[in-house]
Order: C-alpha cells, then sequence, then structure tokens
C-alpha cells in the first residue's frame, strides 16, 4: 500500500529519545520505518520508499546533497540541509537558522492542508525549546513561521515541479519542518505540534495517513 514505508536518516541508529520519539510516530501512522544513520546512509536507501525523514540529529556536513535530487518526497527537521536540498539560500541566520526558547509558531495559511487546521498562534511544544526556520523562495507554500518575523518559515514545502533556489526543478515533493531534536524529548512535542508533523507527511505523499 502507498504511503507506509519511510527511510528515517538520524544522527545515530542507537537512537536518541527525540528520535524514537519520531520512529514511534511515524509507526503510529502506520509506516514501515527503515532507519539510517547519516555516516551510512545513500541516495539509493530512499529507492522504494514513499517519503524520506531527515532528523535534526543528523550532521548536516556529512548527509549533504545526497537526496539533493532524489524523487522521492523528503520532509527535512535539519535546517542546516535546507541550502544543500535548494530549498533556501545558503547564509546560515539569514536563510535558515533556530530560534531558542520558544514554544507556538505562527500559522499564516490556516486553510492549506500542510496548517493540520491549527490556529493561527499555536504552541507546537509542552515547555520551551528550539525551532527550526528558513527562508524559502517564493515558490514555496509558506505555513507557518516565527512569531513576529514572516521571512523566518517554521513550516514550508515545494511541490513537485516547483523551482526551487538554484533554479533547479523539486523532483518531488519537498517540506522543511521546525522540529528541532535539540529540545525534542518526545514528550516535549504538543498533540498540534506533533499533528503538523503528520500533515507534513501526508502533504508530501499526497496520501493521508493510515488512520
Amino acid at each position: 500500500e502507498e504511503g507506509t514505508r519511510t527511510l528515517l536518516v538520524t544522527g545515530s541508529t542507537n537512537l536518541s529519545p527525540g528520535d524514537r520519539a519520531l520512529q514511534s510516530r511515524l509507526q503510529s501512522l502506520g509506516y514501515t520505518v527503515t532507519l539510517k544513520d547519516d555516516h551510512k546512509v545513500q541516495a539509493s536507501d530512499a529507492n522504494n520508499q514513499d517519503v524520506v525523514v531527515i532528523s535534526e540529529s543528523v550532521l548536516s556536513f556529512v548527509v549533504g546533497n545526497t537526496f539533493t535530487r532524489s524523487d522521492i518526497p523528503i520532509v527535512t527537521l535539519e535546517p542546516n540541509l535546507y541550502d544543500d536540498l535548494k530549498l533556501t539560500g545558503n547564509r546560515p541566520g539569514k536563510d535558515f537558522g533556530f530560534l531558542f526558547n520558544t514554544q507556538a509558531i505562527e500559522i499564516n495559511d490556516t486553510d492549506h492542508p500542510l496548517s493540520a487546521q491549527a490556529s493561527s498562534s499555536t504552541q507546537v511544544y509542552n515547555r520551551p525549546g528550539a525551532v527550526s526556520w528558513g527562508n524559502p523562495n517564493d515558490n514555496a507554500v509558506d505555513i507557518a513561521s516565527v512569531k513576529g518575523d514572516r521571512t523566518k518559515s517554521t513550516l514550508f514545502g515545494y511541490e513537485k515541479g516547483a523551482t526551487l533556489v538554484d533554479g533547479s526543478t523539486a523532483a518531488n515533493n519537498r517540506v522543511g519542518l521546525f522540529l528541532s531534536h535539540q529540545n525534542n524529548e518526545g514528550q516535549s512535542m504538543s498533540n498540534q505540534g506533533w499533528s503538523l508533523f503528520d500533515a507534513a507527511l501526508d502533504w508530501a505523499t499526497d496520501n493521508p495517513t493510515p488512520s
């Protein structure tokens, strides 16, 4: 069945609590999860998968452009990969970065499926932590941002065929998502935060997750 296989790329296959929570969430949604750590993963590992989820626990310089041309949908939680994936420019702090000690994000497009019908101000963590952000180009759907700063998008997507920042075309759907590993011990994610993660998977795979 489509939409049920995911490649989860993590900093280690000896999973941190945050990555364990990611794996559990994927499994609860009906996904069969294949784990690969950042040092071993290859582009071919995405073959026969329905979506690639890249944890923020990876080392971006190790993963680099492994999946840049992949024709599999990608949901990345690592903002330092946004430039490698051609989702944003390459200036840390200007094109991508982290906002620390925050719990809420601003939903700018509450009607889009990626918004999971969240209210305009949505608490994504149960306690303060880091959210990652990027500044995609105008071809992206820009769903949510850091509160008070629309240039720092905490949830955005490029549809298959959209023009990326380097002028190339997105080989499939691409999503950049706020979920930072640095504060996510699993229980720190709010229900609304997880709903946005679920919506990112649904949108990326064009396939509502099995309920």
